[in-house]
Order: C-alpha cells, then structure tokens, then sequence
C-alpha cells in the first residue's frame, strides 16, 4: 500500500462455516457436480481457508476432472477430495492468532463508537422559496470554499 492511500485497517476474519459453504456454492453454481458432492461436508473440512483459497478448491476439481475425461458431464466428490489434499489454507494458526493480536490492540487504541470521522459533503441543492418555483439550485457558501460542510459520522455508522 502507497503511504496515505488508506488510513484505517480493517480486519476481515477468515469465514466461518457458513460462510464457507456459501463460497463454495457461489464458486460451483455454474459447475456440473456429482450427486455425491458435500458442500456442507467440504465447508467443515476447510477451516482456515480464505475465499481465494474455496476458489483455488474448486477451479483445481474443475480442472482435474477435465484432465481425465474432456468430455466429462460432473464433477464428482472424489476430485473435490484430491483437489484438498493439493490445496492448503492461506491463513496459519499463527497468523490468525496474530491477526487477533493486532484487532484486540486497534480496539484498545480506538474503541468503536468514540472516535468520530467525517467528510465532505457538497451542498448542491439550496433552499428553495415557492417564488422562485424550486429553480435553480443555489452554493450555500461562496466560492472557492469547497462549498461543502464537515458532516460528523459516529464509527460504525451509515
């Protein structure tokens, strides 16, 4: 990252069951799968993989089940098997244990809610009077000032 580009982290954990499985059906929904294909049971085996890695799961089925037949109808549980002993999670035990580390002290610094942001909101459209029929839209502030206003926002909020 180019220095100022971003100035919040933002910690987005490896998914969880559920949410594994539903990668996975994302990245099989247009894939022919065999009758005896386990979403649910490929999603408790993955623990620690991240979408990219479910993604890299299912393209090598994919893939290997067009290595052995071109002509292939499904993709069949097996090759989904052999596709995870290829494939491993992206995230280690210790990273995660140390991206834990990082989110527990960004709380401690900056607990969510307290810290306020803002930003710039342009003031396009000015009050209108029913003489004017609600015309043109007016700056509220004079030229050259950004004509915008700082508007807080809590942390967290819409």
């Amino acid at each position: 990252l180019r220095p100022g580009r971003f100035d919040e982290l933002i910690y987005v954990p490896v998914p969880d069951e559920e949410g594994r499985r539903r990668i996975l059906g994302i990245h099989t929904a247009d894939m022919p799968l065999g009758p005896d294909v386990n979403l649910d049971a490929l999603a408790r085996e993955t623990e620690r993989y991240t979408g990219a890695d479910l993604e890299d799961l299912v393209r090598r089925a994919g893939l290997e089940a067009l290595r052995e037949d071109l002509e292939t109808q499904e993709v069949p549980m097996p090759l989904f098997r052999r596709a995870l002993e290829a494939t491993r999670a992206s995230v280690t035990p210790e990273m995660e244990a140390e991206y834990q580390q990082i989110l527990d002290t960004l709380k401690r610094e900056s607990p969510l809610g307290t810290r306020r942001i803002g930003f710039e909101v342009a003031r396009a459209v000015a009050e209108t009077s029913a003489e004017d029929g609600g015309g043109a839209a007016e700056p509220s502030r004079e030229a050259g000032d950004g004509g915008g206003e700082k508007v807080p926002l809590e942390a967290g909020g819409a």
